[in-house]
Protein backbone atom coordinates (compact mmCIF):
# COMPACT_ATOMS: atom_id res chain seq x y z
CA UNK A 1 0.00 0.00 0.00
CA UNK A 2 0.86 3.48 -1.01
CA UNK A 3 1.54 6.04 2.00
CA UNK A 4 -0.12 9.83 1.70
CA UNK A 5 1.71 12.88 3.33
CA UNK A 6 -0.69 14.54 5.98
CA UNK A 7 -0.35 17.54 7.17
CA UNK A 8 -1.97 18.76 10.25
CA UNK A 9 -1.82 22.65 11.69
CA UNK A 10 -0.63 23.11 14.94
CA UNK A 11 -0.82 26.37 16.35
CA UNK A 12 1.48 26.98 19.05
CA UNK A 13 1.11 30.18 21.86
CA UNK A 14 4.05 30.91 23.69
CA UNK A 15 4.16 33.16 26.83
CA UNK A 16 7.00 34.79 28.87
CA UNK A 17 7.60 34.79 32.51
CA UNK A 18 10.27 37.24 34.24
CA UNK A 19 10.62 38.55 37.62
CA UNK A 20 12.23 42.05 39.03
CA UNK A 21 14.81 41.46 41.57
CA UNK A 22 13.61 43.74 44.86
CA UNK A 23 15.50 44.88 47.99
CA UNK A 24 13.23 44.07 51.03
CA UNK A 25 13.11 44.57 54.64
CA UNK A 26 11.50 42.70 57.18
CA UNK A 27 9.83 44.99 59.60
CA UNK A 28 6.78 45.00 56.90
CA UNK A 29 4.71 43.22 54.47
CA UNK A 30 6.90 42.56 50.88
CA UNK A 31 5.45 42.06 47.62
CA UNK A 32 7.17 40.02 44.70
CA UNK A 33 5.97 39.86 41.77
CA UNK A 34 5.56 36.96 38.81
CA UNK A 35 5.78 39.23 34.91
CA UNK A 36 3.64 36.81 32.15
CA UNK A 37 3.22 38.50 28.98
CA UNK A 38 2.24 36.79 25.22
CA UNK A 39 -1.05 35.81 26.51
CA UNK A 40 -4.38 36.91 24.71
CA UNK A 41 -5.12 40.38 25.50
CA UNK A 42 -8.19 40.30 28.20
CA UNK A 43 -8.13 36.94 28.11
CA UNK A 44 -7.84 33.59 30.60
CA UNK A 45 -5.07 34.27 33.50
CA UNK A 46 -2.30 31.89 33.69
CA UNK A 47 -1.95 30.10 37.09
CA UNK A 48 1.02 31.11 39.48
CA UNK A 49 2.62 29.11 42.42
CA UNK A 50 5.31 30.18 44.30
CA UNK A 51 8.00 28.18 46.10
CA UNK A 52 9.49 29.50 49.55
CA UNK A 53 13.01 30.27 50.10
CA UNK A 54 13.35 26.53 51.02
CA UNK A 55 11.68 25.29 47.68
CA UNK A 56 8.68 24.01 49.47
CA UNK A 57 5.10 24.97 47.81
CA UNK A 58 3.57 28.38 49.08
CA UNK A 59 -0.47 27.15 50.25
CA UNK A 60 -2.95 29.75 49.22
CA UNK A 61 -4.31 28.31 52.48
CA UNK A 62 -0.82 29.38 54.27
CA UNK A 63 -2.50 33.58 55.12
CA UNK A 64 -0.96 33.89 58.10
CA UNK A 65 2.19 33.82 56.55
CA UNK A 66 1.49 35.27 52.73
CA UNK A 67 -0.65 36.68 50.15
CA UNK A 68 -1.04 35.61 47.26
CA UNK A 69 -3.26 37.51 43.95
CA UNK A 70 -3.08 35.48 40.80
CA UNK A 71 -3.36 38.86 38.49
CA UNK A 72 -5.74 39.44 35.72
CA UNK A 73 -4.72 39.39 31.67
CA UNK A 74 -4.61 43.70 31.01
CA UNK A 75 -5.53 44.49 27.19
CA UNK A 76 -1.92 43.95 26.00
CA UNK A 77 -1.49 40.69 27.21
CA UNK A 78 0.15 40.54 30.40
CA UNK A 79 -0.65 39.30 34.14
CA UNK A 80 1.30 40.12 37.16
CA UNK A 81 1.01 37.67 40.27
CA UNK A 82 2.30 38.78 43.38
CA UNK A 83 3.10 37.02 46.23
CA UNK A 84 3.27 38.95 49.83
CA UNK A 85 5.71 38.11 52.62
CA UNK A 86 3.98 38.83 55.22
CA UNK A 87 6.31 40.45 58.01
CA UNK A 88 5.51 37.83 60.89
CA UNK A 89 7.15 34.79 58.24
CA UNK A 90 10.03 38.35 56.99
CA UNK A 91 11.06 37.80 60.81
CA UNK A 92 12.82 34.23 59.59
CA UNK A 93 15.04 35.82 57.54
CA UNK A 94 15.98 38.52 59.84
CA UNK A 95 19.95 37.17 59.61
CA UNK A 96 19.71 36.28 56.05
CA UNK A 97 21.52 38.24 53.56
CA UNK A 98 18.96 37.63 50.79
CA UNK A 99 16.07 34.97 49.78
CA UNK A 100 14.82 33.44 46.67
CA UNK A 101 10.98 32.57 46.15
CA UNK A 102 10.28 30.81 42.71
CA UNK A 103 7.35 31.17 40.63
CA UNK A 104 6.44 28.80 38.03
CA UNK A 105 3.53 29.44 35.46
CA UNK A 106 0.93 27.20 33.59
CA UNK A 107 -1.11 28.10 30.56
CA UNK A 108 -4.89 28.99 32.20
CA UNK A 109 -6.13 28.65 28.71
CA UNK A 110 -4.50 25.46 27.57
CA UNK A 111 -4.59 23.40 30.50
CA UNK A 112 -2.99 20.20 29.25
CA UNK A 113 0.03 22.26 28.48
CA UNK A 114 2.67 21.60 31.20
CA UNK A 115 4.06 24.20 33.59
CA UNK A 116 6.98 27.14 33.11
CA UNK A 117 10.35 26.06 34.64
CA UNK A 118 10.81 28.07 37.80
CA UNK A 119 11.97 31.68 37.52
CA UNK A 120 13.78 33.06 40.57
CA UNK A 121 12.43 35.58 42.21
CA UNK A 122 15.17 37.24 44.59
CA UNK A 123 14.97 39.65 47.31
CA UNK A 124 17.99 41.36 49.40
CA UNK A 125 17.37 42.12 52.56
CA UNK A 126 18.39 45.79 53.70
CA UNK A 127 18.75 46.07 57.33
CA UNK A 128 18.18 49.76 58.31
CA UNK A 129 19.91 50.55 61.62
CA UNK A 130 17.76 52.36 63.96
CA UNK A 131 19.81 55.43 63.97
CA UNK A 132 18.72 55.89 60.05
CA UNK A 133 15.44 55.10 60.73
CA UNK A 134 15.22 57.56 63.23
CA UNK A 135 16.70 60.04 60.97
CA UNK A 136 14.41 59.46 57.69
CA UNK A 137 11.40 60.12 60.67
CA UNK A 138 12.56 63.10 62.16
CA UNK A 139 13.30 64.46 58.42
CA UNK A 140 9.83 64.95 57.90
CA UNK A 141 7.90 67.90 58.80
Amino acid sequence: HASVDQKTAVSSKVFTVTSTRKNINTAVDQTLTCNIGGLDASGTPATVTWKDNDDAEVETSDTQNYGLVQGSVDGSGNQVAELTIKAAKLAAFASLSSVTYKCSVKSGKYTDSPASGDINVKATIITLSERKILTVLSARP
